[in-house]
Protein backbone atom coordinates (compact mmCIF):
# COMPACT_ATOMS: atom_id res chain seq x y z
CA UNK A 1 0.00 0.00 0.00
CA UNK A 2 3.18 2.06 0.48
CA UNK A 3 3.16 2.68 -2.92
CA UNK A 4 -0.49 3.99 -3.85
CA UNK A 5 0.56 6.47 -0.52
CA UNK A 6 3.59 7.87 -2.67
CA UNK A 7 1.03 7.76 -6.22
CA UNK A 8 -1.43 9.84 -3.92
CA UNK A 9 1.26 12.43 -2.82
CA UNK A 10 2.82 12.76 -6.18
CA UNK A 11 -1.18 13.32 -7.43
CA UNK A 12 -1.61 15.92 -5.24
CA UNK A 13 2.18 17.73 -5.85
CA UNK A 14 1.63 17.87 -9.54
CA UNK A 15 -2.08 19.58 -9.50
CA UNK A 16 -0.93 23.00 -9.16
CA UNK A 17 1.35 22.41 -11.91
CA UNK A 18 -0.82 21.39 -14.77
CA UNK A 19 -2.55 23.15 -17.22
CA UNK A 20 -6.41 22.95 -17.03
CA UNK A 21 -6.32 21.30 -20.70
CA UNK A 22 -4.05 18.31 -19.33
CA UNK A 23 -6.23 17.85 -16.41
CA UNK A 24 -9.11 17.35 -18.50
CA UNK A 25 -7.54 14.40 -20.52
CA UNK A 26 -6.42 13.00 -16.85
CA UNK A 27 -9.01 13.18 -15.79
CA UNK A 28 -10.92 11.30 -18.88
CA UNK A 29 -7.73 8.50 -18.42
CA UNK A 30 -8.08 8.39 -14.73
CA UNK A 31 -11.74 7.47 -15.32
CA UNK A 32 -11.18 4.77 -17.81
CA UNK A 33 -8.12 3.50 -15.48
CA UNK A 34 -11.14 2.49 -13.90
CA UNK A 35 -12.53 -0.05 -16.31
CA UNK A 36 -9.13 -1.36 -16.37
CA UNK A 37 -9.21 -2.44 -13.09
CA UNK A 38 -12.81 -4.10 -13.85
CA UNK A 39 -11.87 -6.05 -16.85
CA UNK A 40 -8.44 -7.27 -15.36
CA UNK A 41 -10.57 -8.27 -12.13
CA UNK A 42 -12.48 -10.07 -14.07
CA UNK A 43 -10.23 -11.45 -17.07
CA UNK A 44 -6.45 -11.10 -14.90
CA UNK A 45 -7.88 -12.64 -11.99
CA UNK A 46 -10.95 -15.50 -13.20
CA UNK A 47 -10.16 -15.86 -16.45
CA UNK A 48 -13.40 -14.52 -17.81
CA UNK A 49 -12.74 -12.67 -21.19
CA UNK A 50 -15.67 -9.74 -21.69
CA UNK A 51 -16.13 -7.62 -24.30
CA UNK A 52 -19.65 -6.56 -22.16
CA UNK A 53 -18.32 -4.12 -20.28
CA UNK A 54 -17.60 -1.59 -23.02
CA UNK A 55 -21.79 -1.17 -23.04
CA UNK A 56 -21.71 -1.01 -19.27
CA UNK A 57 -19.94 1.76 -19.26
CA UNK A 58 -21.78 3.35 -21.95
CA UNK A 59 -25.23 3.07 -19.92
CA UNK A 60 -23.39 4.36 -16.88
CA UNK A 61 -22.81 7.17 -18.70
CA UNK A 62 -26.12 7.70 -20.58
CA UNK A 63 -27.93 6.90 -17.65
CA UNK A 64 -26.04 10.43 -16.03
CA UNK A 65 -26.93 12.54 -19.32
CA UNK A 66 -30.68 11.27 -19.32
CA UNK A 67 -31.33 12.12 -16.73
CA UNK A 68 -30.23 15.43 -16.20
CA UNK A 69 -31.65 16.28 -19.66
CA UNK A 70 -35.13 15.03 -18.22
CA UNK A 71 -34.64 17.09 -14.69
CA UNK A 72 -33.60 20.32 -16.62
CA UNK A 73 -30.79 20.64 -13.94
CA UNK A 74 -27.40 20.07 -13.35
CA UNK A 75 -27.58 19.41 -9.46
CA UNK A 76 -25.47 16.91 -7.51
CA UNK A 77 -28.84 15.51 -6.30
CA UNK A 78 -28.67 14.66 -10.08
CA UNK A 79 -26.04 13.64 -10.51
CA UNK A 80 -26.53 10.95 -7.85
CA UNK A 81 -29.25 9.87 -9.16
CA UNK A 82 -28.68 9.00 -12.73
CA UNK A 83 -25.69 7.21 -11.64
CA UNK A 84 -27.62 5.23 -9.55
CA UNK A 85 -29.71 4.62 -12.11
CA UNK A 86 -27.12 3.39 -14.45
CA UNK A 87 -25.22 1.45 -11.84
CA UNK A 88 -28.98 -0.40 -11.45
CA UNK A 89 -29.33 -0.61 -15.51
CA UNK A 90 -26.00 -2.02 -15.70
CA UNK A 91 -26.52 -4.95 -13.09
CA UNK A 92 -29.55 -6.09 -14.72
CA UNK A 93 -27.37 -6.34 -17.93
CA UNK A 94 -24.87 -8.39 -16.08
CA UNK A 95 -27.40 -10.59 -14.39
CA UNK A 96 -28.44 -11.60 -17.65
CA UNK A 97 -25.13 -12.10 -19.38
CA UNK A 98 -24.03 -13.83 -16.94
CA UNK A 99 -27.39 -15.77 -17.09
CA UNK A 100 -26.86 -16.55 -20.83
CA UNK A 101 -23.03 -17.23 -19.90
CA UNK A 102 -22.14 -19.14 -16.80
CA UNK A 103 -24.47 -22.27 -16.79
CA UNK A 104 -23.58 -25.98 -16.10
CA UNK A 105 -24.06 -26.56 -20.18
CA UNK A 106 -21.51 -23.37 -21.10
CA UNK A 107 -17.68 -23.13 -21.63
CA UNK A 108 -15.13 -20.59 -21.39
CA UNK A 109 -16.30 -19.31 -25.26
CA UNK A 110 -20.09 -18.36 -24.22
CA UNK A 111 -19.39 -15.55 -22.12
CA UNK A 112 -16.75 -13.98 -24.93
CA UNK A 113 -19.55 -14.80 -27.82
CA UNK A 114 -22.60 -13.19 -25.95
CA UNK A 115 -20.35 -10.14 -24.18
CA UNK A 116 -19.62 -9.43 -27.77
CA UNK A 117 -23.01 -8.43 -29.05
CA UNK A 118 -24.04 -6.53 -26.41
CA UNK A 119 -22.00 -3.73 -26.95
CA UNK A 120 -23.79 -3.54 -30.95
CA UNK A 121 -27.08 -3.82 -29.23
CA UNK A 122 -26.11 -0.94 -26.93
CA UNK A 123 -25.19 1.17 -30.19
CA UNK A 124 -28.40 0.31 -32.30
CA UNK A 125 -30.63 0.80 -28.66
CA UNK A 126 -28.90 4.28 -28.66
CA UNK A 127 -28.96 5.31 -32.39
CA UNK A 128 -33.10 4.47 -31.81
CA UNK A 129 -33.56 6.27 -29.32
CA UNK A 130 -34.24 9.21 -31.05
CA UNK A 131 -34.49 13.05 -28.75
CA UNK A 132 -34.22 11.07 -25.75
CA UNK A 133 -30.80 9.34 -26.31
CA UNK A 134 -29.96 11.95 -29.09
CA UNK A 135 -29.55 9.02 -32.17
CA UNK A 136 -25.84 9.47 -33.79
CA UNK A 137 -25.10 13.13 -32.15
CA UNK A 138 -25.36 11.88 -28.49
CA UNK A 139 -26.16 14.34 -25.63
CA UNK A 140 -24.35 17.60 -24.70
CA UNK A 141 -24.51 20.12 -22.41
CA UNK A 142 -26.80 18.73 -20.24
CA UNK A 143 -25.91 20.02 -17.07
CA UNK A 144 -23.92 22.57 -15.26
CA UNK A 145 -20.32 21.57 -14.32
CA UNK A 146 -20.54 20.20 -10.47
CA UNK A 147 -17.09 21.15 -10.15
CA UNK A 148 -13.95 22.47 -11.33
CA UNK A 149 -11.65 20.96 -13.58
CA UNK A 150 -8.84 20.75 -10.96
CA UNK A 151 -11.47 19.41 -8.81
CA UNK A 152 -12.49 16.72 -11.39
CA UNK A 153 -8.39 15.89 -11.77
CA UNK A 154 -7.88 15.30 -7.74
CA UNK A 155 -11.74 13.54 -7.45
CA UNK A 156 -10.90 11.04 -10.24
CA UNK A 157 -7.71 10.53 -9.52
CA UNK A 158 -8.39 9.95 -5.61
CA UNK A 159 -10.96 7.38 -6.56
CA UNK A 160 -8.63 5.52 -8.69
CA UNK A 161 -5.94 5.27 -6.60
CA UNK A 162 -9.06 3.55 -3.91
CA UNK A 163 -10.24 1.29 -5.80
CA UNK A 164 -7.07 0.30 -7.00
CA UNK A 165 -6.35 -0.35 -3.11
CA UNK A 166 -9.34 -1.90 -2.42
CA UNK A 167 -9.08 -4.28 -5.28
CA UNK A 168 -5.60 -5.38 -4.12
CA UNK A 169 -6.85 -6.16 -0.86
CA UNK A 170 -9.34 -8.00 -2.57
CA UNK A 171 -6.93 -9.79 -5.05
CA UNK A 172 -4.25 -10.93 -2.29
CA UNK A 173 -7.34 -12.41 0.27
CA UNK A 174 -8.65 -15.90 0.17
CA UNK A 175 -11.05 -14.34 -2.36
CA UNK A 176 -8.52 -13.67 -4.62
CA UNK A 177 -7.28 -16.72 -4.34
CA UNK A 178 -10.08 -18.48 -4.88
CA UNK A 179 -10.44 -16.45 -8.06
CA UNK A 180 -7.11 -17.55 -9.35
CA UNK A 181 -7.92 -20.86 -8.93
CA UNK A 182 -10.91 -20.76 -10.72
CA UNK A 183 -8.73 -19.20 -13.46
CA UNK A 184 -6.34 -21.88 -13.25
CA UNK A 185 -8.43 -25.30 -12.97
CA UNK A 186 -12.39 -24.48 -13.10
CA UNK A 187 -13.24 -28.38 -13.17
CA UNK A 188 -10.95 -29.11 -9.87
CA UNK A 189 -13.02 -26.35 -8.16
CA UNK A 190 -16.05 -27.71 -9.25
CA UNK A 191 -15.23 -31.40 -8.71
CA UNK A 192 -14.17 -29.35 -5.02
CA UNK A 193 -17.74 -28.26 -4.72
CA UNK A 194 -16.97 -24.57 -5.43
CA UNK A 195 -20.14 -23.08 -7.49
CA UNK A 196 -17.74 -21.77 -10.14
CA UNK A 197 -20.44 -20.16 -12.06
CA UNK A 198 -21.89 -18.15 -9.13
CA UNK A 199 -18.46 -16.97 -8.03
CA UNK A 200 -18.52 -15.78 -11.61
CA UNK A 201 -21.65 -14.04 -11.70
CA UNK A 202 -21.16 -12.51 -8.49
CA UNK A 203 -17.46 -11.16 -9.67
CA UNK A 204 -19.31 -9.73 -13.43
CA UNK A 205 -22.13 -8.25 -11.87
CA UNK A 206 -19.60 -6.37 -9.35
CA UNK A 207 -17.02 -5.37 -11.91
CA UNK A 208 -20.16 -4.42 -13.88
CA UNK A 209 -21.19 -1.87 -11.13
CA UNK A 210 -17.70 -0.35 -11.00
CA UNK A 211 -17.50 0.02 -14.66
CA UNK A 212 -20.98 1.84 -14.79
CA UNK A 213 -19.85 4.23 -11.99
CA UNK A 214 -17.04 5.39 -14.16
CA UNK A 215 -19.10 5.65 -17.24
CA UNK A 216 -21.22 7.97 -15.11
CA UNK A 217 -18.13 9.90 -13.75
CA UNK A 218 -17.25 10.39 -17.17
CA UNK A 219 -20.89 12.07 -18.01
CA UNK A 220 -20.45 14.11 -15.01
CA UNK A 221 -16.92 15.59 -15.39
CA UNK A 222 -17.62 15.58 -19.69
CA UNK A 223 -20.41 16.86 -20.27
CA UNK A 224 -21.16 15.23 -23.28
CA UNK A 225 -21.91 11.25 -24.02
CA UNK A 226 -21.94 9.79 -27.59
CA UNK A 227 -22.84 6.17 -28.82
CA UNK A 228 -19.08 5.08 -29.26
CA UNK A 229 -18.58 5.17 -25.68
CA UNK A 230 -20.28 1.57 -25.38
CA UNK A 231 -19.70 0.27 -28.63
CA UNK A 232 -17.15 -2.24 -29.70
CA UNK A 233 -14.23 -0.36 -30.03
CA UNK A 234 -14.09 0.78 -26.54
CA UNK A 235 -14.76 -2.53 -25.25
CA UNK A 236 -11.56 -3.99 -27.64
CA UNK A 237 -9.55 -0.54 -26.03
CA UNK A 238 -10.50 -2.12 -22.78
CA UNK A 239 -9.30 -5.52 -23.52
CA UNK A 240 -6.10 -3.88 -25.37
CA UNK A 241 -5.24 -2.21 -22.12
CA UNK A 242 -5.37 -5.02 -19.96
CA UNK A 243 -3.71 -7.63 -22.18
CA UNK A 244 -0.84 -4.02 -22.63
CA UNK A 245 0.25 -3.92 -19.20
CA UNK A 246 -0.44 -6.95 -17.90
CA UNK A 247 -2.96 -9.40 -17.12
CA UNK A 248 -3.35 -10.18 -13.09
CA UNK A 249 -1.26 -7.01 -12.20
CA UNK A 250 -4.32 -4.32 -12.00
CA UNK A 251 -1.41 -1.69 -12.03
CA UNK A 252 -0.23 -2.32 -15.03
CA UNK A 253 -3.84 -2.83 -16.49
CA UNK A 254 -4.49 1.20 -14.83
CA UNK A 255 -0.67 2.28 -16.75
CA UNK A 256 -1.80 1.46 -19.74
CA UNK A 257 -5.02 2.98 -19.92
CA UNK A 258 -3.78 6.14 -18.38
CA UNK A 259 -0.88 6.55 -20.96
CA UNK A 260 -2.70 5.47 -23.96
CA UNK A 261 -6.03 7.57 -23.40
CA UNK A 262 -3.33 10.66 -22.87
CA UNK A 263 -0.72 9.73 -25.70
CA UNK A 264 -4.30 9.30 -28.17
CA UNK A 265 -6.00 12.98 -26.93
CA UNK A 266 -2.26 14.37 -27.26
CA UNK A 267 -0.89 12.45 -30.59
CA UNK A 268 -4.09 10.69 -32.18
CA UNK A 269 -5.31 13.80 -33.11
CA UNK A 270 -2.12 14.85 -35.06
CA UNK A 271 -1.74 11.30 -36.42
CA UNK A 272 -4.91 9.02 -35.96
CA UNK A 273 -3.57 6.87 -38.59
CA UNK A 274 0.01 6.41 -37.38
CA UNK A 275 -1.12 6.09 -33.77
CA UNK A 276 -3.92 3.20 -34.24
CA UNK A 277 -1.02 1.48 -36.34
CA UNK A 278 1.57 1.74 -33.99
CA UNK A 279 -1.05 0.75 -31.19
CA UNK A 280 -2.36 -2.45 -33.15
CA UNK A 281 1.37 -3.44 -33.72
CA UNK A 282 2.42 -3.04 -30.34
CA UNK A 283 -0.54 -5.13 -29.12
CA UNK A 284 0.64 -7.91 -31.43
CA UNK A 285 4.02 -7.48 -30.34
CA UNK A 286 2.98 -7.97 -26.91
CA UNK A 287 0.65 -10.91 -27.42
CA UNK A 288 3.11 -12.71 -29.74
CA UNK A 289 6.13 -12.61 -27.43
CA UNK A 290 5.05 -10.82 -24.03
CA UNK A 291 2.18 -12.92 -23.08
CA UNK A 292 2.29 -11.12 -19.77
CA UNK A 293 1.89 -7.69 -21.14
CA UNK A 294 4.64 -5.32 -20.18
CA UNK A 295 4.37 -5.27 -16.72
CA UNK A 296 6.53 -8.64 -16.91
CA UNK A 297 9.93 -6.80 -17.92
CA UNK A 298 9.35 -5.35 -14.41
CA UNK A 299 8.84 -8.60 -12.48
CA UNK A 300 12.29 -9.62 -11.84
CA UNK A 301 13.98 -6.43 -10.61
CA UNK A 302 10.82 -5.71 -8.65
CA UNK A 303 11.35 -9.20 -7.26
CA UNK A 304 14.97 -8.41 -6.78
CA UNK A 305 14.18 -4.67 -4.92
CA UNK A 306 11.34 -6.56 -2.99
CA UNK A 307 13.71 -9.09 -1.26
CA UNK A 308 16.63 -6.77 -0.84
CA UNK A 309 14.22 -4.35 1.09
CA UNK A 310 11.83 -6.97 2.79
CA UNK A 311 12.85 -8.20 6.07
CA UNK A 312 14.18 -11.70 5.76
CA UNK A 313 11.11 -13.36 8.03
CA UNK A 314 8.58 -11.99 5.44
CA UNK A 315 10.00 -13.26 2.89
CA UNK A 316 7.71 -16.08 2.27
CA UNK A 317 4.06 -15.43 2.62
CA UNK A 318 2.73 -18.94 3.67
CA UNK A 319 5.81 -19.41 6.31
CA UNK A 320 3.28 -18.98 8.86
CA UNK A 321 0.48 -20.92 8.11
CA UNK A 322 -0.61 -22.84 10.55
CA UNK A 323 -2.15 -26.36 9.28
CA UNK A 324 -4.73 -27.50 12.07
CA UNK A 325 -6.45 -30.83 12.89
CA UNK A 326 -10.77 -30.59 13.17
CA UNK A 327 -11.44 -31.25 16.19
CA UNK A 328 -15.05 -33.33 15.21
CA UNK A 329 -14.64 -36.85 16.18
CA UNK A 330 -15.27 -39.71 14.00
CA UNK A 331 -18.21 -41.76 15.29
CA UNK A 332 -17.05 -45.93 15.47
CA UNK A 333 -18.22 -47.94 13.29
CA UNK A 334 -20.47 -50.68 14.60
CA UNK A 335 -21.22 -52.81 11.57
CA UNK A 336 -24.87 -52.02 11.23
CA UNK A 337 -24.69 -48.54 9.35
CA UNK A 338 -26.98 -48.67 5.98
CA UNK A 339 -25.28 -48.19 2.91
CA UNK A 340 -23.45 -45.14 2.26
CA UNK A 341 -23.57 -45.62 -1.75
CA UNK A 342 -25.94 -46.81 -3.90
CA UNK A 343 -26.17 -47.84 -7.51
CA UNK A 344 -29.03 -49.19 -9.32
CA UNK A 345 -29.17 -49.71 -12.82
CA UNK A 346 -26.26 -47.37 -13.93
CA UNK A 347 -26.05 -47.32 -17.49
CA UNK A 348 -24.07 -44.41 -19.30
CA UNK A 349 -24.28 -43.99 -23.34
CA UNK A 350 -22.50 -42.41 -25.75
CA UNK A 351 -24.52 -42.26 -28.70
CA UNK A 352 -24.70 -45.87 -29.78
CA UNK A 353 -22.00 -46.67 -27.78
CA UNK A 354 -22.43 -48.39 -24.04
CA UNK A 355 -19.52 -47.53 -21.72
CA UNK A 356 -21.03 -48.90 -18.97
CA UNK A 357 -24.04 -50.90 -18.15
CA UNK A 358 -26.87 -51.36 -15.81
CA UNK A 359 -24.30 -51.19 -12.37
CA UNK A 360 -25.30 -52.75 -9.56
CA UNK A 361 -23.49 -51.66 -5.97
CA UNK A 362 -24.08 -51.50 -2.47
CA UNK A 363 -20.87 -49.85 -0.96
CA UNK A 364 -20.47 -49.04 3.00
CA UNK A 365 -18.05 -46.88 5.20
CA UNK A 366 -14.87 -48.27 6.54
CA UNK A 367 -14.84 -50.23 3.04
CA UNK A 368 -11.95 -50.41 0.45
CA UNK A 369 -13.66 -50.99 -3.02
CA UNK A 370 -11.20 -51.54 -5.80
CA UNK A 371 -12.88 -51.43 -9.57
CA UNK A 372 -10.19 -53.41 -11.79
CA UNK A 373 -10.62 -54.45 -15.52
CA UNK A 374 -8.76 -54.02 -18.75
CA UNK A 375 -8.38 -50.56 -20.30
CA UNK A 376 -11.49 -49.70 -21.86
CA UNK A 377 -13.63 -51.49 -19.12
CA UNK A 378 -15.93 -48.81 -18.11
CA UNK A 379 -14.11 -48.05 -14.69
CA UNK A 380 -13.42 -44.06 -15.23
CA UNK A 381 -16.39 -43.60 -17.00
CA UNK A 382 -18.24 -45.55 -14.26
CA UNK A 383 -16.49 -43.12 -10.99
CA UNK A 384 -17.92 -39.81 -13.25
CA UNK A 385 -21.83 -41.43 -13.30
CA UNK A 386 -20.70 -41.07 -9.31
CA UNK A 387 -19.57 -37.92 -8.80
CA UNK A 388 -21.45 -36.05 -11.47
CA UNK A 389 -25.39 -36.66 -12.11
CA UNK A 390 -25.47 -35.37 -15.34
CA UNK A 391 -23.32 -38.00 -16.39
CA UNK A 392 -25.30 -40.83 -16.33
CA UNK A 393 -27.67 -41.63 -19.15
CA UNK A 394 -30.00 -44.26 -17.12
CA UNK A 395 -29.79 -45.70 -13.41
CA UNK A 396 -29.90 -44.37 -10.21
CA UNK A 397 -27.03 -42.98 -7.61
CA UNK A 398 -28.01 -42.75 -4.13
CA UNK A 399 -25.32 -41.44 -1.45
CA UNK A 400 -25.94 -41.45 1.90
CA UNK A 401 -29.47 -42.51 1.41
CA UNK A 402 -30.41 -39.18 -0.93
CA UNK A 403 -30.08 -39.35 -4.58
CA UNK A 404 -27.87 -37.21 -6.79
CA UNK A 405 -30.62 -36.87 -9.76
CA UNK A 406 -28.94 -35.11 -12.19
CA UNK A 407 -27.22 -32.86 -9.97
CA UNK A 408 -23.72 -30.89 -11.09
CA UNK A 409 -20.72 -31.85 -9.72
CA UNK A 410 -20.26 -29.25 -7.38
CA UNK A 411 -23.47 -30.38 -5.69
CA UNK A 412 -22.69 -33.49 -5.78
CA UNK A 413 -19.79 -33.08 -3.83
CA UNK A 414 -22.09 -30.73 -1.16
CA UNK A 415 -23.40 -34.28 -0.75
CA UNK A 416 -20.03 -35.94 0.36
CA UNK A 417 -18.39 -37.65 -2.77
CA UNK A 418 -15.26 -36.44 -3.86
CA UNK A 419 -13.10 -37.54 -6.70
CA UNK A 420 -9.22 -37.56 -7.43
CA UNK A 421 -8.64 -37.98 -11.05
CA UNK A 422 -6.82 -40.01 -12.93
CA UNK A 423 -4.09 -37.19 -13.80
CA UNK A 424 -3.06 -35.30 -11.00
CA UNK A 425 -5.10 -32.38 -10.95
CA UNK A 426 -4.38 -29.00 -9.03
CA UNK A 427 -3.59 -25.17 -9.13
CA UNK A 428 -0.05 -25.14 -10.67
CA UNK A 429 0.05 -21.33 -10.06
CA UNK A 430 -1.14 -21.83 -6.94
CA UNK A 431 1.09 -22.73 -3.34
CA UNK A 432 0.49 -26.26 -1.69
CA UNK A 433 -1.13 -23.67 1.13
CA UNK A 434 -3.15 -22.23 -1.02
CA UNK A 435 -4.80 -25.24 -2.65
CA UNK A 436 -5.58 -26.91 0.45
CA UNK A 437 -7.49 -23.31 1.36
CA UNK A 438 -9.22 -23.57 -2.04
CA UNK A 439 -10.19 -27.01 -1.45
CA UNK A 440 -12.54 -26.27 1.72
CA UNK A 441 -13.74 -23.02 0.38
CA UNK A 442 -17.12 -24.37 0.04
CA UNK A 443 -18.07 -25.11 3.97
CA UNK A 444 -15.10 -22.06 4.99
CA UNK A 445 -16.41 -19.00 2.88
CA UNK A 446 -13.02 -17.04 2.05
CA UNK A 447 -12.34 -13.57 3.50
CA UNK A 448 -12.55 -10.98 0.95
CA UNK A 449 -9.98 -8.48 2.64
CA UNK A 450 -7.59 -11.12 4.34
CA UNK A 451 -5.37 -14.45 4.26
CA UNK A 452 -6.63 -16.74 7.26
CA UNK A 453 -2.93 -17.88 8.85
CA UNK A 454 -4.81 -20.85 10.41
CA UNK A 455 -6.35 -23.79 7.95
CA UNK A 456 -8.27 -26.63 10.17
CA UNK A 457 -8.57 -29.43 7.91
CA UNK A 458 -10.67 -32.72 8.67
CA UNK A 459 -8.23 -35.21 10.37
CA UNK A 460 -8.14 -37.68 7.12
CA UNK A 461 -6.92 -34.32 5.12
CA UNK A 462 -4.42 -33.75 8.08
CA UNK A 463 -2.85 -37.56 7.79
CA UNK A 464 -2.39 -37.23 4.09
CA UNK A 465 -0.49 -34.20 4.52
CA UNK A 466 1.83 -35.35 7.31
CA UNK A 467 2.36 -38.83 5.52
CA UNK A 468 3.63 -37.68 2.30
CA UNK A 469 5.93 -34.81 3.75
CA UNK A 470 3.47 -32.30 2.49
CA UNK A 471 3.62 -29.93 5.59
CA UNK A 472 7.05 -29.03 4.83
CA UNK A 473 6.11 -28.05 1.43
CA UNK A 474 3.00 -25.71 2.18
CA UNK A 475 5.16 -22.53 0.15
CA UNK A 476 6.22 -24.07 -2.46
CA UNK A 477 4.01 -23.54 -5.88
CA UNK A 478 2.02 -26.85 -7.28
CA UNK A 479 3.32 -26.57 -10.75
CA UNK A 480 6.82 -27.11 -8.90
CA UNK A 481 6.26 -30.33 -7.10
CA UNK A 482 7.63 -33.63 -7.98
CA UNK A 483 4.44 -36.07 -9.96
CA UNK A 484 4.31 -38.01 -6.29
CA UNK A 485 3.77 -34.69 -4.49
CA UNK A 486 1.45 -33.51 -7.01
CA UNK A 487 -1.08 -36.92 -6.15
CA UNK A 488 -0.62 -36.11 -2.66
CA UNK A 489 -1.67 -32.75 -3.05
CA UNK A 490 -4.77 -34.24 -4.90
CA UNK A 491 -5.55 -36.18 -2.51
CA UNK A 492 -5.37 -34.16 0.51
CA UNK A 493 -7.43 -31.64 -1.27
CA UNK A 494 -10.20 -34.53 -2.02
CA UNK A 495 -10.13 -35.42 1.55
CA UNK A 496 -9.85 -31.19 2.70
CA UNK A 497 -13.61 -31.35 1.68
CA UNK A 498 -14.27 -34.25 4.40
CA UNK A 499 -16.37 -36.75 2.14
CA UNK A 500 -18.04 -39.63 2.90
CA UNK A 501 -17.43 -40.99 -0.26
CA UNK A 502 -13.40 -40.93 -1.91
CA UNK A 503 -13.06 -41.59 -5.51
CA UNK A 504 -10.05 -42.31 -6.13
CA UNK A 505 -9.00 -43.02 -10.26
CA UNK A 506 -5.27 -44.59 -10.69
CA UNK A 507 -4.16 -42.42 -7.66
CA UNK A 508 -0.60 -44.39 -7.39
CA UNK A 509 -0.38 -44.24 -11.80
CA UNK A 510 3.86 -43.67 -11.84
CA UNK A 511 5.08 -43.55 -8.23
CA UNK A 512 7.60 -45.25 -6.90
CA UNK A 513 7.54 -48.63 -5.00
CA UNK A 514 7.57 -46.44 -1.56
CA UNK A 515 5.34 -44.03 -2.66
CA UNK A 516 3.10 -46.60 -3.37
CA UNK A 517 2.93 -47.97 0.09
CA UNK A 518 2.62 -44.98 1.74
CA UNK A 519 -0.20 -44.03 0.18
CA UNK A 520 -1.88 -47.36 0.59
CA UNK A 521 -1.34 -46.92 4.22
CA UNK A 522 -3.07 -43.99 4.21
CA UNK A 523 -5.89 -45.57 1.72
CA UNK A 524 -6.91 -47.92 4.56
CA UNK A 525 -6.23 -45.47 7.74
CA UNK A 526 -8.43 -43.53 5.67
CA UNK A 527 -11.62 -46.38 5.30
CA UNK A 528 -10.71 -47.68 8.96
CA UNK A 529 -9.96 -44.84 11.22
CA UNK A 530 -12.13 -41.91 9.70
CA UNK A 531 -14.61 -44.12 8.50
CA UNK A 532 -14.96 -42.85 4.51
CA UNK A 533 -15.76 -45.50 1.73
CA UNK A 534 -13.04 -45.79 -0.53
CA UNK A 535 -13.30 -46.68 -3.90
CA UNK A 536 -10.10 -47.17 -5.97
CA UNK A 537 -9.91 -47.84 -10.06
CA UNK A 538 -6.43 -49.35 -9.92
CA UNK A 539 -4.01 -51.91 -12.62
CA UNK A 540 -1.20 -52.80 -10.39
CA UNK A 541 -3.46 -56.10 -8.82
CA UNK A 542 -0.80 -56.85 -6.03
CA UNK A 543 -1.54 -53.16 -4.90
CA UNK A 544 -5.48 -54.33 -5.09
CA UNK A 545 -4.73 -56.86 -3.12
CA UNK A 546 -3.36 -55.35 -0.59
CA UNK A 547 -5.18 -52.51 0.46
CA UNK A 548 -9.02 -53.98 -0.56
CA UNK A 549 -11.63 -55.17 1.03
CA UNK A 550 -13.73 -55.75 -1.93
CA UNK A 551 -13.31 -56.37 -5.88
CA UNK A 552 -14.97 -55.37 -8.44
CA UNK A 553 -14.09 -56.28 -11.80
CA UNK A 554 -15.41 -54.77 -14.62
CA UNK A 555 -15.18 -55.75 -18.33
CA UNK A 556 -16.81 -54.34 -21.56
CA UNK A 557 -18.95 -52.17 -19.69
CA UNK A 558 -20.76 -54.47 -17.36
CA UNK A 559 -20.07 -56.03 -13.92
CA UNK A 560 -18.66 -59.62 -13.90
CA UNK A 561 -17.64 -59.80 -10.16
CA UNK A 562 -18.10 -58.61 -6.88
CA UNK A 563 -16.30 -60.51 -4.10
CA UNK A 564 -14.12 -60.49 -1.12
CA UNK A 565 -9.88 -60.20 -2.63
CA UNK A 566 -8.99 -63.57 -2.67
CA UNK A 567 -12.36 -64.92 -4.27
CA UNK A 568 -11.49 -62.55 -7.33
CA UNK A 569 -7.39 -62.28 -7.09
CA UNK A 570 -7.64 -65.98 -7.49
CA UNK A 571 -10.49 -66.00 -10.38
CA UNK A 572 -9.23 -67.87 -13.48
CA UNK A 573 -11.67 -65.67 -15.75
CA UNK A 574 -10.23 -62.38 -14.20
CA UNK A 575 -6.19 -63.76 -15.51
CA UNK A 576 -7.76 -64.65 -18.66
CA UNK A 577 -9.85 -61.20 -19.05
CA UNK A 578 -6.25 -59.47 -18.63
CA UNK A 579 -4.09 -61.76 -20.60
CA UNK A 580 -6.97 -62.23 -23.40
CA UNK A 581 -7.53 -65.56 -23.07
CA UNK A 582 -11.01 -65.29 -21.90
CA UNK A 583 -13.90 -67.86 -23.30
CA UNK A 584 -16.80 -65.85 -24.45
CA UNK A 585 -19.22 -68.33 -23.62
CA UNK A 586 -17.62 -68.60 -19.86
CA UNK A 587 -17.74 -65.13 -20.04
CA UNK A 588 -21.19 -64.53 -20.52
CA UNK A 589 -22.31 -67.70 -18.38
CA UNK A 590 -20.68 -65.01 -15.56
CA UNK A 591 -22.49 -61.89 -16.67
CA UNK A 592 -25.82 -64.37 -15.85
CA UNK A 593 -24.85 -65.08 -12.85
Amino acid sequence: MTAYLVLAAVLLATAPALDIYTKMILTVSFIYGLTAVSIDLLWGYAGVLSYAHGALFGIGAYAVAITATSRGNGLLSTVVLGGAIGIVVACLVALAVGGLSFHSRADWLYVGVVSFAVPFIFERLVLAGGEVTGSSSGLSAFMQSVFKPNQWYLLTGIILLLVLSGATVLVRSDTGTLFKAIRENEIRCTYLGIRVNRVKGVLFTATAALTAFAGALLASSQNVVAPDLGGIMAATMMVIWVALGGRGTLVGPVIAAVVIDYVTAIVGAEFPFIWQLGLGVAFLLVVLYLPGGLMSLLRTPMAILSRRFRPAESDDRHADLVIRASDSETPPLNGDEPPVLTLRGVTCRFGSFTAVSEINLEAGAGEVVSIVGPNGAGKSTLMRCISNGTYRTAGSVHVGGQPIKQLSPARVAALGVSQKFQHASVFGALTVGECLRIAQARTVRPSQWRRDRVLTLPRSAVRVIEATGLSALLSERAEDLSHGQKQALELAMVMATDPKVVLLDEPTAGLSHEERTVLGDVFRQIASTEGKLVILVEHDLDFVREISSRILVLHQGQLLLDGSVEDVANSRLVQEIYTGTFDEQELADARES
